[in-house]
């Protein structure tokens, strides 16, 4: 027998979600090949790129909200939660990618991102099917083969700083889940993490190096 048809809101809905998923991913990987070559060709200081990104990214996700999507902005204490998220997530990816490269640096991170989601999942008591499994058992011994010494291991502390830049940005998606408001949310996130991350570029400002074209390729990779 031949299964039925999906409802057409469910069939509207997985392909909803497929096409926005595909595109944070992709988005995801293109930030990694930026940030990668802003900093080791051009020689951006990683805490000048995070902080340009992180304001391109509040200023364009305020024209969105208020011009565009006419959604309404609201802080609470969850917001300085996902705002801290954001901001370890965006420091310690900048500053990982200065010893690390570009396909290296983005299996840590999504590795670490799908770990740490899965993991709290099942602290939370979610049952996972089998695939789900496959994709936790995998994404964990994958990060472990990789940096394991004897296997043309990466800096050590790019690792670490990788790492924590996907347990940043898993919990900071955690945090987001069920948003109704995500644009104005995720507007908001940036808005309170900016002063986190200049905060970072002030205690740093003896390494600043800043040209117009690093100054281009940081505020795209925020937008």
């Amino acid at each position: 027998m031949n299964k039925p048809d999906l409802h057409p809101k469910k069939r509207e809905l997985l392909l909803d979600t497929g096409t926005f998923t595909s595109a944070a991913m992709i988005s995801f990987a293109a930030n990694s090949i930026i940030c990668r070559e802003v900093l080791k060709t051009y020689a951006l200081d990683a805490a000048s790129f995070t902080s340009i990104r992180i304001l391109s990214g509040a200023l364009t996700l305020w024209f969105l909200t208020a011009f565009l999507l006419s959604e309404k902005r609201s802080i609470n204490k969850k917001s300085l939660y996902k705002a801290f998220m954001l901001f370890v997530y965006a420091t310690a990816f900048s500053f990982a990618y200065v010893d690390l490269n570009v396909a290296t640096g983005a299996l840590i991170l999504f590795s670490s991102v799908q770990a740490t989601m899965m993991f709290a999942g099942i602290l939370k008591g979610e049952r996972l099917s089998p695939l789900e499994w496959s994709g936790f058992i995998a994404a964990v011994c994958g990060f472990f083969i990789l940096i394991y010494p004897g296997l043309s291991a990466p800096s050590t502390k790019g690792a670490v700083l990788m790492f924590m830049a996907g347990t940043g940005w898993g919990f900071y998606s955690l945090l987001g889940r069920g948003s109704e408001n995500p644009a104005a949310d995720t507007a908001n996130n940036f808005l309170l993490a900016a002063p986190l991350c200049l905060l970072t570029s002030f205690l740093t400002v003896d390494k600043v190096h800043i040209t117009r074209e690093e100054l281009l390729l940081a505020a795209v990779s925020g937008s």
